[in-house]
């Protein structure tokens, strides 16, 4: 991919630009069963995912801006499929690595292949930690976009859906001091499940 790369940016065909984004849509998404292969195994290394980083780095610096600017949206898609990959495979250093790659602000409407936000695949994680750490890393630079918080994935699910429907207790607790205010149907949800979240503050959020 490299060598085809350079050898694009040497010349200055339109339709050879065209190719190159083809090539990067391809490896997108033939990629993403590969790497979800390898952060699943129980060798994996962070050396994997970094290695991988940082081949499509020295690729996309060997661009031109005009060039950059055609694969922008391509490069952060990647980083943000193998960011929810890494969550999916609870494989926290892969997590670390790749998080400070993407720009906050495609946290706010960016999604996954399966239409999740990156809220929505933490809510499903074992751990609270990717959760925690996603909320309390936006937050030291401006804070979640709330309309991200609260936005529906395919399933019509937000975060705070996910997190009642498996039972975490702790999950909601974060999402509701960030600012996510419960439906009444989330509440009546979160009852059904035998949370012990005190109704004072169900009261306050939801007022």
């Amino acid at each position: 991919m490299l060598k085809h790369l350079r050898a694009v940016q040497e010349g200055d065909d339109s339709s050879g630009c065209a190719r190159v984004v083809d090539a990067m849509e391809y490896a997108n998404m033939r990629s993403a069963p590969l790497l979800r292969a390898m952060v699943a195994r129980s060798e994996r290394k962070t050396v994997i995912a970094t290695t991988l980083v940082e081949a499509d780095e020295r690729a996309f610096q060997k661009l031109s801006p005009i060039r950059q600017i055609d694969l922008i949206n391509l490069r952060t898609a990647f980083y943000i499929e193998a960011l929810t990959w890494a969550i999916d495979c609870d494989f926290s250093d892969g997590f670390t690595f790749l998080l400070p790659k993407i720009p906050k602000a495609e946290f706010s409407f960016r999604s996954n292949i399966d239409g999740d936000t990156i809220y929505h695949v933490a809510a499903t994680a074992t751990s609270n930690e990717y959760l925690k750490t996603l909320l309390q890393t936006l937050a030291s630079r401006e804070g979640p976009d709330g309309k991200a918080l609260n936005s529906p994935n395919a399933k019509k699910e937000t975060p705070l859906d996910i997190a009642i429907e498996c039972g975490s207790e702790g999950k909601v607790t974060l999402l509701m001091l960030h600012g996510v205010k419960p439906t009444r149907a989330q509440i009546l949800k979160a009852k059904e499940k035998g949370f012990e979240l005190s109704e004072e503050l169900f009261a306050e959020l939801t007022n």
